[in-house]
Order: structure tokens, then sequence, then C-alpha cells
């Protein structure tokens, strides 16, 4: 059985493996991990930070990390990296549930936050963070990240690449796929212990989507 891993920990094998990949594609970029930004009665702490700069004078994506059984597209996730972000002068801001790594912006005059995506890659399919652990998951991750850092954003930043504005359907069908992932993956456990003690499938299928609530 794999060890317990929780999620600061993961953020620091993706820290590394951010600055592991800037130093071998001599890459104009830094990286910190849970950067305090200060507010008015509030410390916050982005979780990971890329800045545009080795002297970190610009800040460029804030990366808000998460669990595989959060919602991506959940109103109050985004609204929380977006406020990071926002504080940080970061034009992009991030939301990673390890299986969906999704870009927004952080400003836009005129529109909704959840209209702001326009990024969406599914890097992963796993239901336990500590499978992070995996050689094949992790090459996975890896692979995604370089290829992030090298081509997607890097265009966005140095070439001003135009971020595309997803069609309406895509972005209904992708924060669809997220609210029934995340509700299966968080209740998938406590699935199996209700059948392992004797509750029939349909009888648990039921009470747990009688109790859903899903964010689309």
């Amino acid at each position: 059985m794999m060890s317990e891993i929780i999620e600061l920990q993961f953020q620091g094998r993706v820290l590394h493996w951010l600055k592991e990949i800037i130093a071998e594609e001599k890459l104009p970029f830094e990286v910190d991990q849970e950067l305090p930004i200060k507010t008015d009665g509030e410390l916050l702490r982005a979780d990971l930070v890329i800045w545009e700069d080795k002297n970190r004078t610009k800040t460029a994506c804030v990366i808000e990390l998460k669990r595989p059984e959060y919602n991506g597209y959940s109103l109050e996730l985004t609204d929380t990296a977006m406020r990071k972000a926002n504080f940080l002068g970061s034009p992009f801001f991030a939301t990673w549930n390890i299986n969906e790594f999704v870009l927004w912006e952080t400003f836009e005059e005129g529109t909704p936050l959840l209209d702001r995506r326009r990024w969406h890659r599914d890097v992963v399919a796993i239901k336990r963070i500590e499978e992070v652990k995996r050689r094949e998951i992790e090459e996975k991750l890896k692979k995604f990240l370089k290829e992030f850092l090298t081509k997607d954003f890097f265009e966005i930043c140095y070439i001003q690449k135009k971020v595309p504005t997803l069609p309406l359907d895509r972005i209904f069908i992708d924060r669809l796929k997220s609210a029934v992932n995340s509700f299966y993956i968080g209740n998938f456990r406590g699935l199996e212990g209700e059948t392992s003690e004797g509750c029939g499938f349909p009888a648990a299928i039921e009470q747990l989507v009688c109790g859903a609530e899903m964010d689309f």
C-alpha cells in the first residue's frame, strides 16, 4: 500500500520538477512555493507562483493545487485562486486537481469569472493523491509540466500568442466532466465502505446521488 502524501508534499514535488525543467531547458522563468500574500486582515498563500523573470519582478501565473476529489471549476476554488493572482498582479492563474489543469485569465473587463477559462488539459486520471508516487503517473506529470513551460505558456508570455476563447459548448462539457469526476472520486471510498458493510449497491448509489451538490 502506498504511504499517504499531503497536498503540501505534492506541491514540493511539483516545485522540484518545475525548477529542474527551467534549469535544463534554460527558461527565463522562476518558481516559488507557498508565497505569502498580505491583505487587509488576512494572510493568503499562493501554492505555486511562476515568475516571468529570474529577478522575480513580474508574476506570470499563480497555480492553485488541489487533490483529485476537488472540482477544478468550482466557484470557491476559482475565486480563491483569482484573488491571489489579483493581489500578485498575475495575468494568469491555474486550478489543478492533478487530473485536470485549467488556465484562466485574471483580468478581463465585463467577463464573469467562470467565462475566463482559456485552456484545459487532461493530465492524468487518478482517484487518490498517493498515486502520484507511481512511476508512470510521475512521468506523465513531468511530461505535461515540460510541455506547458517550454511550449504553451512560454509562447503566451514571450511570443505574445493570443490565448483563444473556447467555444461555450466545450466549456460546458469540460465543467460537467470535472463536476462528475470530482463527485465520483470524492465518494468512491464511501461507496466502497457502504457496500462492504452489506448495504446494497443501488441503495448506496441513491443515497450518494440524492445528497450530492454539483457545481456546474
